[in-house]
């Protein structure tokens, strides 16, 4: 399983144990979890450039 591992290696960095995003600077805290979860994936995806 070597595919997406950088991504999910910064999706593991920016996402606690408990699913909680550390992330606390946006306005989604309130929101449910898939909101913040898509922008982590969509963020480390563009940030580790997985899109091949």
């Amino acid at each position: 399983m070597h595919i997406g591992s950088p991504a999910r290696t910064m999706i593991y960095q920016s996402v606690d144990p408990n699913g909680t995003p550390r992330l606390q600077h946006h306005e989604h805290v309130n929101e449910p979890r898939p909101t913040p979860s898509l922008a982590v994936i969509i963020y480390a995806a563009r940030a580790s450039s997985c899109y091949c």
